[in-house]
């Protein structure tokens, strides 16, 4: 089996697990309330973002569990 034919094999394995698809799902679930769509759709503009983003408390940024993703990814190589 070449290179390409495995990584194929591997990519579609990491697909079907399940695991990476649920964190990029929990690591950007703001995008699916109502000023992430808004975003998406291309009608959010600039003095609306800047009124949410005055507004808003400043928040703390969750790990981004690298070494979690690396984990996962070298468990299909």
């Amino acid at each position: 089996m070449d290179a390409f034919a495995r990584g194929l094999k591997n990519a579609a394995a990491i697909r079907a697990d399940g695991r990476y698809q649920a964190f990029l799902d929990e690591r950007y679930s703001s995008w699916n309330g109502e000023l992430g769509s808004k975003i998406e759709a291309g009608n959010a503009n600039l003095a609306e973002l800047e009124s949410h983003a005055l507004s808003a408390e400043p928040g703390t940024l969750p790990s981004g569990r690298q070494e979690m993703l690396e984990n996962l990814i070298n468990n299909f190589i």
